[in-house]
């Protein structure tokens, strides 16, 4: 019988055994588990002393070394423990991973670090707003931060970063806009002026792969601390896995087979990669060991072997989740996986943790098709994937392989990373191509290329969401591989044109070739009858002249008979014989000549016949030859207009990227207008008005109007198109009314509140005016009889959030804190309950025919009640935490919404489903606005931008008018909808804006003082497209 082995104390008592598996499997031990964490000791002690002397240490190793959970168990215990001395054991750890967005990353771990249990979700993810602007639009400190929050009370503060090497890897994600903030950049000052400054006691540690450390050489204050206080996490011994093994074994009930251990260390070796994977067979040898409910049998080499044993109990494993999807899901999880993973430069595989939202936009599946994929996956006892299975998942949560040994031991897995890289290098490939194309500096794509592409576009079928991972030129590149299609398409179909018209051609000739034949059949029969003619002329001449003779044969004889008329006889004879011999030669010459005239009248017709069927042939083949040169001149014509639009485009990007030559930027993005309006592109071009607007900027051109009027922020902006009057609301209690948007008037102060006006809105008639006032009511201004004072309703605890009239201008609906819609009767003054719901309405919109209310609620929930009939209200959407905050409409039975997580929707009423949804804003929208045409829509948010966009063309990109630092809390259009009036609450709290990009284009050449060299307009424009002066 074998020996086994278990490690017991003299402590320990069978109650006290643990129930369940003590191997973390492929993640990190985490702070709660240091009792299972065997293997690293004394190497804790080391880096406590870096941390103590620099407050900054860089734990350097190898993937799969241990590095996190070192510092989850060996350094953090110590530190609550009170190691360092000085510092005390009162500690606050804000952990976090860099990803995407390291900024906003570092504002949720701070954040969620401080956030006490009386804090909603949306508070904490309001402050998070905060913070990241405070981050980035105000250079704040880590320190001046923490010292403003009010749960600090004085404690050390540990940053820990773990995977640090997502600052190199990573570049700007789908979920957040390209901005220009380089945050890897900003994140490492951030950590650096942490560690300077001596006011509040921050100490960082970072985790970072050994194969990436020479990335950090690009940041030079960064490398030096590194040098300075670096801890490289050793290779672990021989014994430190037997450690590893047992130790945490010894807690349990189980035990294991001598020869079991021997084949795993065996089977470890001296690869520094192979911890998770032991601790994943581990996990995978105990659970196997459980399920068999034999208690008394130690783990066996059978178990061993049954799990896959050390080399295959992952890639087994994840075969089997795998096999218990259905063949669309088992689809899902191969795009999931491919989404979460890529190919490194060595061909090793990398992380790349994506939100659910995005793996349900990148695959195209159900979102309960993919929660179920990723449930599976991170079950209890699977842990292929996090977040872990205690944590709640939404579609913002962010999924992750576990650990790259992942991807090194899956089988499966590494054929998907590199099917998945073939798939992105083709796709890079036709970016560049494309690029080249725009500038005209290659043509379309043929085979194979084409092939490949189009074969690569059908089966993958990548979507926008996905090519932006990589490149965010998708359209540019798929319409490039369109075009290429295209024109080769149409050289197969010349090519098969061509052919067709030499067949018909060579038919043509065929038939000409038969007629002809018939033809001269015909005249050969004709002349062969005018010879037999002949011939019979010719034998009755022979006739005559033998009867002649015979005639002469007797006058011979009756010569004697008549010698006196032997004279006359002889006279006659030679007359008879001589008219005999003219008749037959006139008649021979009469059969040549008539031959001689068939034969040419033949020759003639067949002439006449080629000269006509020359002439139809040339005049077709001319009309066709015509007609090709047109339809390819104005194919010509219409690549180049459309190669001269992406020029525009990509001219406009460029200028972004300017930094040093404010004119030169400002030029650029000129001359990309010019070029857009002269060869037809958009009216309104988001990368081309971006580029007018930052130019501009840059510029210090008037282009914006300011309102002065309001000291402090601007809540509500309400425009009266027939009277021509914009109304404004404040937080310093003002209702302002502005003439004739004249900005140079004195702004008429119809009523100072002693509290913030949070909204105000007006009627159709332009009548009834009314402000909500925090803590007094609705005030109701009859604007038809200016000198009565306002009416004041008392409604929703004088808590307003929403106020909005009725087509009919007799009645409104309006809403607060105390989760009632109230119905207004406004000639009387009364109101009665409209609906009451569970959850505050933070918005509300009623449709043009007065039939239809839109309602916004602050649990997620878009209501849509019939006023027409008394049925309960039907719920378009409800994603709870997700607070609806505007709302209206375009049309009778189009609805557009947005919510706190920036994201636009439209509703198709009458169908009552979702027809378009759009992430514009990255924190929430606080207004929607439509214009006079009811084309555009304005969007105003909390991140501080405004975008309009085009309701007639929704797969374009949105324009972005504004980006402020600050907040965004109303939009309105004004002129006709040509500008937008915007409140904030920065500095300029009411501007206005022009919307359309050649209003802004107006301002560039008089703030220039030079037009573009020769040699700009080669480097940024090409050779190929004439210079030209940009400003004339």
């Amino acid at each position: 019988m074998a020996k086994t082995l278990s490690i017991k104390t003299s402590a320990e008592k069978p109650e006290e055994k643990l129930k369940t598996n003590p191997y973390p499997g492929l993640r990190p031990f985490s702070l709660n588990e240091k009792h299972l964490y065997y293997g690293r000791e004394g190497q804790s002690e080391k880096i406590l002393e870096l941390l103590t002397t620099n407050r900054f240490v860089a734990t350097i190793g190898p993937s799969g070394s241990g590095k996190s959970s070192l510092i989850n168990c060996g350094i953090i215990p110590q530190l609550y423990g009170g190691y360092l001395y000085e510092a005390g054991s009162r500690w606050k750890i804000a952990r976090m991973h860099p990803g995407y967005s390291p900024i906003e990353s570092l504002s949720v771990s701070l954040t969620e670090t401080f956030a006490n249990q009386k804090m909603t979700e949306d508070q904490i993810e309001s402050e998070t707003n905060m913070n990241y602007m405070l981050f980035t639009k105000k250079a704040l400190e880590i320190s001046s931060l923490v010292k403003k929050i009010e749960n600090y009370k004085d404690e050390n503060i540990l940053i820990f970063i773990d995977q640090f090497e997502e600052l190199f890897r990573f570049t700007a994600g789908i979920d957040r806009q390209r901005t220009e903030l380089d945050e890897s950049l900003m994140l490492i000052n951030l950590l650096i002026e942490a560690l300077k400054q001596k006011k509040v006691p921050i100490y960082v540690v970072i985790c970072i792969r050994s194969d990436f450390v020479g990335n950090c050489t690009n940041y030079q204050v960064l490398t030096e601390y590194i040098n300075l206080s670096h801890y490289l996490v050793p290779q672990m011994a021989r014994d430190a896995y037997r450690s590893a093994i047992m130790g945490p074994l010894s807690l349990t009930h189980a035990r294991i087979s001598p020869d079991v251990l021997q084949e795993v260390l065996n089977n470890v070796g001296d690869r520094a990669d192979q911890l998770p994977v032991l601790q994943h067979l581990m996990m995978r040898l105990y659970n196997f060991w459980k399920a068999k409910n034999k208690p008394d049998q130690p783990i066996s080499i059978y178990d061993y072997k049954a799990v896959g044993g050390l080399s295959d109990a992952i890639s087994l494993h994840a075969e089997e989740l795998f096999s218990q999807l259905d063949e669309n899901e088992q689809e899902t999880c191969k795009r999931m996986f491919q989404t979460i993973t890529e190919s490194g430069g060595d061909n090793k595989g990398i992380r790349r943790p994506t939100s659910i939202k995005n793996i349900i936009r990148i695959t195209k599946s159900p979102a309960e098709q993919v929660f179920r994929i990723v449930e599976l996956f991170r079950a209890e006892g699977n842990s292929i994937i996090t977040p872990d299975h205690l944590e709640e998942i939404t579609e913002e949560s962010v999924v992750d392989i576990s650990h790259e040994a992942v991807m090194r031991n899956w089988k499966r897995l590494k054929g998907w990373i590199e099917e998945e890289s073939d798939a992105v290098q083709l796709y890079l490939r036709l970016v560049e191509a494309s690029q080249l194309y725009q500038s005209g500096r290659t043509g379309p794509w043929r085979p194979p290329e084409l092939y490949l592409a189009i074969n690569w576009r059908d089966k993958f079928k990548p979507n926008e969401v996905w090519a932006s991972q990589y490149h965010p030129a998708y359209i540019r590149s798929l319409r490039y591989l369109e075009v290429s299609e295209a024109s080769f398409n149409e050289e197969e179909a010349e090519k098969e044109k061509s052919k067709e018209r030499e067949i018909r051609r060579t038919r043509i000739f065929a038939v000409v070739l038969a007629i002809a034949a018939v033809i001269s059949m015909v005249f050969m029969f004709n002349s062969i009858k005018l010879k037999n003619v002949a011939n019979s002329a010719r034998q009755e001449a022979e006739i005559q002249r033998e009867s002649a003779e015979e005639n002469a044969l007797e006058a011979e004889k009756q010569k004697n008979l008549a010698m006196g008329y032997s004279a006359e006889l002889e006279v006659q004879k030679a007359i008879v014989e001589a008219n005999l011999l003219v008749t037959s030669d006139e008649r021979d010459v009469a059969v040549v000549t008539a031959g001689q005239a068939i034969q040419r009248t033949t020759v003639v017709e067949q002439d006449l016949i080629d000269v006509s069927t020359n002439l139809v042939v040339a005049r077709q083949t001319t009309d066709e030859a015509l007609q090709d040169k047109a339809r390819a001149e104005q194919e010509k014509a219409e690549t180049f207009r459309d190669n001269m639009r992406l020029l525009a485009q990509s001219l406009a990007n460029n200028s972004l990227e300017i930094r040093d030559d404010d004119e030169l930027q400002a030029l650029m993005a000129y001359q990309a207008y010019k070029f857009n309006s002269k060869y037809n592109g958009p009216v309104n071009q988001a990368n081309i008005y971006l580029g007018l607007r930052r130019a501009l900027t840059s510029l210090d051109a008037n282009f914006e109007v300011p309102f002065e009027g309001h000291t402090e922020s601007v809540r509500s902006i309400v425009y009266a198109p027939r009277n021509k009057w914009l109304f404004t609301a404040g937080s310093d209690g003002r209702l302002i009314r502005w003439k004739q948007q004249n900005v140079d008037s004195e702004p008429e102060v119809i009523i100072k509140n002693n509290t913030i006006n949070r909204i105000v809105a007006i009627s159709k008639d332009e009548k009834w005016l009314a402000c909500g006032a925090e803590g007094t009511g609705i005030q109701l201004f009859n604007l038809g009889n200016p000198s009565l004072r306002p009416a004041l309703l008392h409604a929703h605890q004088n808590r307003v959030r929403s106020i909005v009239f009725f087509n009919n201008n007799r009645e409104m609906l309006t809403s607060g804190t105390d989760n009632k819609v109230l119905r207004w009767d406004l000639s009387r003054g009364s109101s009665e309950v409209f609906q009451e719901l569970e959850n505050s309405a933070q918005a509300l919109a009623i449709s043009p025919n007065d039939q239809k209310v839109a309602v916004g609620t602050r649990s997620g929930k878009l209501l849509l009640i019939n006023l027409l009939r008394k049925d309960p209200p039907i719920e378009l959407r409800h994603e709870p935490g997700n607070q609806i905050l505007s709302v209206i409409f375009q049309n009778n039975n189009i609805l557009i919404s947005g919510d706190q997580k920036g994201i636009v929707r439209i509703w198709d009423i009458a169908q009552n489903e979702q027809v378009f949804r759009r992430k514009l804003h990255q924190a929430r929208i606080n207004e929607i606005q439509i214009d006079p045409s009811k084309r555009y829509i304005a969007t105003s948010s909390t991140d501080g931008s405004v975008y309009v966009l085009d309701l007639e063309n929704l797969n374009q990109p949105a324009i972005e008018v504004a980006n402020l630092m600050g907040f965004v809390y109303s939009v309105a259009f004004i002129n006709r909808g040509n500008n937008l009036i915007i409140g904030s609450n920065t500095t300029s709290s009411l501007v206005g804006h022009p919307v359309r990009m050649s209003d802004l284009a107006k301002f560039v050449c008089p703030s220039v003082s030079r037009n573009m060299s020769k040699l700009e307009w080669i480097n940024y424009i090409g050779r190929d497209i004439p210079f030209e002066q940009t400003c004339e």
